[in-house]
């Protein structure tokens, strides 16, 4: 899910691939995951988050690393700010670092997909390609909704020539998320090379019509946690869902079969 994606953008937290939909999340996980200003030092670590923006759309990506380190040290957890500083280490090609910091950041991360997601993308910047699917494939239990661990295990199978598996891998990244572009411009590019150019329209009309941010998202991620059997996580999206479509019916439907299951006790959430 992309509350740290894409957020889930990467809501949900949801990539050397996958970059586009997840900094397409940035600006709402900015809003969700923002802590109140009468937080203890919230409103430091706001200032260091801003300049630390002006930094990287100036170019100065090693000053905006600072400012972002600087502001999650004094600050509350803040799930954007980390998934800020991720893209931001990968992108200046600080991998060694990457991996530091999201190894360390499992201690105290709530949501831990996304350091986890984070961590095995800079490992295979650094091509330990084991152990970055390890990290994405724990990502994907903690979280059965991050679309974007999914759609990071396909890149690595294209990596490595592995075709049919990295389509498995695309496909699991749009079951969770219908709406996710970047996944369906893979399918296109892979369906084309296999000779079956009607199957890479389909995608490449898919992919055009996407919209990541939809408020579906949330639907989305609803129905894929109900799927893995986690009715608790389920209905914190699903609730999302019915607010933003209330006369959705499946949205509907299905928050109040979490709500039973919750109630039931049925979630069987993996441990971080």
């Amino acid at each position: 899910m992309t509350s740290a994606r894409g957020a889930r953008a990467p809501g949900r937290g949801r990539r050397a691939g996958g970059a586009a939909a997840a900094w397409a999340c940035l600006s709402l996980l900015l809003l969700a995951c923002s802590e109140p200003a009468l937080r203890p030092d919230a409103d430091a670590a706001q200032a260091h988050y801003l300049e630390g923006r002006r930094h990287q759309q100036s170019g100065r990506l090693d000053e905006a690393i600072a400012s972002f380190e600087a502001g999650l040290a004094v600050g509350p957890y803040n799930e954007w700010a980390r998934y800020m500083l991720g893209h931001l280490y990968l992108e200046a090609n600080r991998n060694e670092e990457a991996i530091a910091y999201f190894r360390g950041a499992l201690d105290d991360d709530p949501k831990p997909q996304t350091s986890l997601y984070f961590w095995g993308r800079a490992l295979v910047a650094e091509r330990r390609f084991e152990e970055g699917i390890a990290r994405f494939e724990r990502a994907l239990e903690v979280d059965p909704a991050h679309e974007m661990s999914a759609f990071a295990l396909g890149q690595v199978a294209e990596m490595r020539g592995r075709p049919d598996e990295a389509l498995a891998h695309y496909r699991a990244a749009i079951e969770i998320h219908p709406e996710y572009a970047e996944a369906h411009e893979a399918l296109a590019r892979l369906r084309l090379a296999a000779g079956d150019e009607e199957g890479a329209r389909q995608h490449r009309k898919l992919a055009r019509s996407s919209d990541y941010q939809s408020p579906r998202r949330h639907l989305y991620w609803g129905r894929a946690l109900m799927r893995a059997g986690r009715p608790a996580a389920a209905q914190v999206e699903l609730e999302k869902a019915v607010a933003a479509l209330p006369d959705d019916e499946e949205a509907a439907a299905l928050l109040a079969k979490a709500r039973r299951a919750s109630a039931a006790g049925a979630d069987g959430a993996a441990a971080p």
